[in-house]
C-alpha cells in the first residue's frame, strides 16, 4: 500500500516547534514540500525492493534523487556525504529484514517475559555487592552452560524463526544502574519526565534482560510504549535520523535550554527539513504533552524475572533510579553482521 504522507509514522515525524524546551531559532528551509515528497518516494522505493529483495532499482532511484535533493540550495546539513552514508545504513536495514517474518503493514514486534529460577542466578548475583563496592557499572562475565541452555531453551528458536537466520552463543554482562550514573539523563528528565524513552539503533537488538534483585519503577524497572508494539517503522527515516543523532547526543543530552541554543549541531539540526528533523530519543523529540498520552508498559518483578524485546522496533526505557539501585544480567545473541555487511558492500560496488 501506497502512503501519502510519512505522518503515519507517528514515532517518527515531530513538530519540534510545539515543544516548550526547543529555542525559537529563524532557521526555515524553502524546499520542505518537495523533501517530503522525494523522501516518500525513496520510502515506497525502498519497501517495494525490500518485499522483492532486489536493490539495483533502488539505489539507482535513490542516487538520482538524492542528486536532485543536494542541488536544491545551498545547505550545509544536506549533501552527498549526507546521502551515501544514508544509503549504506538503508541497504544494511533492507538485508538485514528482508527474510524476516514480519507484516509490515499489520506488524507485531518480538516480546516474552518468562521466569529463570534464582537458584540458576547465584554466580552472577554474587557480583553486585563488588560492583556496588568498587563502583562498577558494567562486568562483562562468562555465561555458565545452566544459564545458556535456560536461554536457549526459551528463546533461540523464537528469535531464530522470527529472523529465518541462524544466531550463535550468547554473551553477557552485568548492569549496576544507580543515580551516581546516570547524570545524562537526569538532565534530560529536568525538560521532559520521558526523556529516556528511545528506539535502539542496531537492527539486531534483541536483548533479554534478567533482574538479578527486586525492582520496580522506583530503582529503575524496564518498561516500554504499548502503541510501539505494532506501529509502522520508516526504515527510511530511521536511516536518515541515525545519521543526524551521530551528531545530536550532545544538544539532547544537555537538559539545559541555553546550552542547546548554543550547540552548533542543534543550528545544523534545524536545517535539515522538517520531516528530517528526528531522533530516536522519542519521549525527547515528542515533549511531555505529545508523549504521555501513551500508554506505558512497566515490567516490574524479582530475582529472575525476564524479558526479550526487539529493541529496534519497540520504543522502551531501561530505568532510571530514583531510589535504590538496580542490577540485571544482560544477554545478547551473536548475529550475522559480518554476513550482511559482505553483502552490502557487493550490492553498493
Amino acid at each position: 500500500m501506497k502512503i501519502s504522507n510519512l505522518k503515519v509514522y507517528q514515532f517518527q515525524t515531530f513538530n519540534i516547534s510545539d515543544v516548550n524546551y526547543f529555542p525559537k531559532i529563524n532557521i526555515r528551509n524553502d524546499h520542505e514540500r518537495k523533501y517530503h515528497d522525494r523522501i516518500l518516494e525513496i520510502d515506497y522505493n525502498f519497501m517495494s525492493a525490500l518485499r522483492a529483495k532486489k536493490w539495483n532499482k533502488f539505489i539507482k532511484n535513490f542516487n538520482s534523487i538524492s542528486d536532485e535533493l543536494v542541488r536544491l540550495d545551498d545547505n550545509e546539513a544536506i549533501n552527498h556525504e549526507f546521502f551515501k552514508t544514508v544509503l549504506k545504513k538503508l541497504v544494511y536495514f533492507g538485508l538485514s529484514t528482508q527474510n524476516r517474518e514480519i507484516d509490515f503493514e499489520n506488524p507485531r514486534y518480538l516480546i516474552k517475559n518468562f521466569k529463570i529460577d534464582s537458584k540458576s542466578l547465584k554466580k552472577y548475583i554474587s557480583y553486585t555487592e563488588l560492583m556496588k563496592e568498587n563502583n562498577t557499572r558494567i562486568l562483562k562475565v562468562n555465561l555458565d552452560s545452566e544459564i545458556k541452555t535456560i536461554i536457549n531453551d526459551q528463546v533461540k528458536n523464537l528469535i531464530e524463526n522470527h529472523l529465518n537466520e541462524r544466531i550463535f552463543l550468547p554473551w553477557g554482562h552485568v548492569r549496576f544502574s544507580s543515580l551516581k550514573f546516570d547524570s545524562c539523563i537526569c538532565k534530560v528528565r529536568k525538560l521532559n519526565p520521558f526523556g529516556n524513552y528511545h528506539y535502539d539503533g542496531d537492527i539486531y537488538s534483541f536483548p533479554i534482560i534478567i533482574y538479578l534483585d527486586k525492582v520496580d519503577k522506583k530503582n529503575g524497572g524496564f518498561s516500554y510504549v504499548e502503541e510501539s508494539l505494532n506501529s509502522k517503522v520508516s526504515y527510511t527515516l530511521r536511516a536518515f535520523s541515525d545519521y543526524s543523532d551521530s551528531a545530536n547526543t550532545s544538544w539532547i543530552l544537555a537538559g539545559d535550554i541555553n546550552k542547546i541554543r548554543d550547540d552548533n549541531n542543534y543550528h545544523k539540526f534545524l536545517k535539515l527539513p522538517k520531516i528530517l528533523q528526528s531522533s530516536k530519543a522519542v519521549s525527547f523529540m515528542s515533549g511531555k504533552n505529545n508523549f504521555e498520552k501513551y500508554s506505558i508498559k512497566e515490567f516490574n518483578g524479582n530475582a529472575g524475572d525476564t524479558i526479550l524485546f526487539d529493541g529496534f522496533h519497540i520504543i522502551h526505557e531501561g530505568g532510571f533510579p530514583i531510589n535504590g539501585d538496580r542490577f540485571a544480567l544482560f544477554i545478547n545473541y551473536k548475529f550475522p553482521r559480518q554476513h550482511i555487511n559482505k553483502l552490502k558492500s557487493k550490492i553498493l560496488t
